[in-house]
């Protein structure tokens, strides 16, 4: 067996549903799926860096990229995990110009 690639454990609190999320993933291919309003897209966004959880430890290739207790938080543009949106949407916090640099200093 090999050494998780993913391991993650975090809680992030909304007015309507409380997530809690936590695992650990071996390299290869995973798959999240649930039902609609389960809390996939919200795990996927805690885990590249566009949402920060309210508490928990993300860790992705034995690099910390998440650690309420550590008060330690990677930005997206620093982690090596991402996902691909199924619309196009920009990084929450930022502006369009913003959005716009960024992609722009990327390349």
């Amino acid at each position: 067996m090999s050494e998780a690639i993913l391991t993650a454990d975090f809680h992030l609190a909304f007015k309507t549903f409380n997530l809690h999320f936590s695992t650990e993933i071996d390299p290869g291919f995973t798959a999240l799926f649930g039902p609609s309003g389960c809390g996939k897209t919200t795990t996927l966004k805690c885990l590249s860096g566009i949402q920060k959880p309210d508490s928990g430890e993300i860790k992705f290739a034995n690099d910390l990229l998440f650690s309420s207790e550590r008060i330690h938080f990677v930005r997206p543009e620093n982690r090596n995990i991402g996902h691909v949106f199924q619309d196009s949407r920009l990084f929450p916090p930022m502006s369009v110009v913003q959005n716009l640099k960024f992609g722009y200093e990327l390349t």
